[in-house]
């Protein structure tokens, strides 16, 4: 973990970590430990339980929890009736689930991680108690002409299949503010440049 700052409270991963012994003290701090997974049903390969348990075996003391595609509208529905019509206007259901997880880690905080993604080392070891959004730097390219050839959004692009942040984050409202936007404007949604990669860079870069 890098100490890179972008000024807007952002810290974006590296290489550095951080002490494990002193970090298993849990020091109170602002990100709760909460991991944050979803799914369009409850009904998982056997290689994706794996990969998911992966998450609590490596992190003891947070708490994991699980949505189903009925548990991400009655979510959003319940804590986010603002955005409720711009959610259901989403034609597809990876587009709500890539709404959704802005959504649930700006009201409550913590990790969101796509379930395909394997936690490798202690989230404890990664997060410093000032942290208050952290997320992957996936790849640079000299122009926009050379990031679409590869297919990305930006270009300065970062990851938003995992990403953690403490709940009330202005930049997460800011993005599902962006969102909400662009649908009343009946602008035409491009994946990953409106919900997915393509806007989490553009609100942080």
């Amino acid at each position: 973990m890098s100490g890179r700052d972008n000024g807007f409270g952002v810290r974006l991963l590296g290489q550095e970590s951080l002490d494990v012994n002193a970090s298993f003290g849990l020091t109170p701090r602002r990100i709760p430990r909460i991991i944050h997974q979803t799914h369009k049903s409850r009904e998982l390969t056997d290689e994706l339980q794996g990969i998911m348990g992966s998450w609590q075996k490596l992190n003891p003391e947070w708490e994991v929890r699980f949505y189903d595609n009925d548990d991400c509208a009655a979510f959003v529905q319940k804590y986010f009736p603002e955005y409720w019509q711009a959610y259901q206007a989403l034609p597809k259901n990876v587009e709500r689930a890539d709404f959704f997880r802005y959504l649930v880690v700006l009201q409550h905080g913590g990790l969101y991680a796509d379930v395909d993604c394997q936690c490798r080392q202690p989230l404890d070891t990664l997060i410093l108690p000032e942290d208050t959004l952290i997320v992957g730097y996936e790849n640079s390219f000299r122009d926009v002409v050379a990031a679409y050839r590869r297919t990305y959004a930006r270009v300065h692009q970062l990851v938003q299949w995992t990403f953690i942040a403490a709940p009330g984050h202005p930049a997460l409202r800011a993005l599902c503010n962006d969102i909400k936007g662009a649908l009343s404007m009946g602008r035409m949604l491009h994946g990953l440049q409106h919900r997915g990669q393509g806007a989490l860079s553009m609100g942080q870069m």
